[in-house]
């Protein structure tokens, strides 16, 4: 009986080991998720910033030719 008895509070014991062991994982697993997310929204942040500067380059050099090019038919007219 007293065995028995050893033998079900072990198993209960090592039952709780294993369920907090689990609980700690899963909230393991749940901070990298958010770190992860972090990162990935830093990420998409600088891309966002240079697309836009890629845009505002695109622009600089399309008003470049533009004017280069309205300049150079003026100097053909003339």
């Amino acid at each position: 009986g007293v065995l028995l008895f050893l033998v079900i509070k072990l198993w209960i014991h090592a039952g709780r080991e294993l369920k907090a062991s689990q609980e700690a994982r899963i909230e393991s697993e749940r901070e990298h998720g958010k770190e992860k997310l972090l990162i990935e929204r830093e990420c998409n942040k600088e891309m966002a910033g240079l697309v836009k500067q890629q845009d505002m380059t695109l622009g600089a050099v399309e008003s470049t030719l533009q004017t280069l090019s309205e300049k150079i038919d003026n100097m053909m007219e003339d």
